[in-house]
């Protein structure tokens, strides 16, 4: 039984009608909720971007003995009125009067430390017969081993670029970034990111020059 009218509120007489006394909509038909609109997030145009599939890494991150992956944030570099701006995933990062600089390489002795370990446990493994079809007589363990080994080795991001800078409070920083893809790293990606962001100061101070 039906005792308020779904759409008004009023409440019905003790006599049933399906037509409500007061603003004559059909009481047994609920009310369409309105949808609330979800207000869409507006995307960031990139067409500027200097560089785009970076890691982000802070110098504390960075040469830290132990760490769980080499970056803190992935994003793109793209140029401001005061310098140049990361965009990553946890928030935008404005870099101002940035000093670049390339160094490396910087070794993680995390992994260093981790083949070291692994490789002669594999191989006291194979000894025992742990595993089904590698041995220590057969020469694909040690294949296996080499060629993981320079995989490990060759996938670490040696080399950044690092940037001085100030942010928009004054204060002095320091952040890392390097291409996060391996092919990326392997074919000059750092080089490549380095020239970007030099070209675009270099005009921007060009274009400062020219209106003062």
């Amino acid at each position: 039984m039906i005792d308020a009218c779904p759409h008004c509120g009023v409440k019905l007489p003790g006599f049933r009608d399906v037509v409500c006394p007061e603003c004559n909509e059909d009481v047994t038909v609920r009310p369409i909720q309105k949808q609330q609109s979800v207000p869409q997030k507006q995307s960031r145009d990139t067409s500027n971007d200097l560089a785009s599939g970076l890691w982000y890494a802070t110098e504390k991150h960075l040469f830290a003995w132990w760490k769980i992956g080499w970056y803190v944030d992935r994003g793109a570099i793209g140029p401001t009125s005061k310098g140049i701006c990361f965009f990553g995933g946890k928030g935008p990062q404005t870099f101002i009067n940035p000093d670049l600089q390339i160094v490396g390489p910087i070794i993680s002795w995390q992994t260093i430390v981790s083949l070291a370990v692994s490789i002669p446990l594999t191989m006291l493994m194979a000894g025992m017969g742990a595993f089904k079809t590698l041995s220590l007589d057969d020469p694909v363990l040690y294949i296996f081993l080499i060629v993981i080994s320079i995989f490990v080795i060759a996938n670490m991001p040696m080399y950044w670029v690092r940037i001085d800078y100030r942010d928009e409070y004054s204060q002095s920083g320091r952040a890392y970034f390097t291409a996060g893809s391996f092919l990326g790293r392997w074919s000059g990606g750092v080089n490549q990111l380095d020239i970007a962001i030099r070209t675009y100061l270099d005009q921007k101070e060009q274009r400062t020059a020219k209106k003062s």
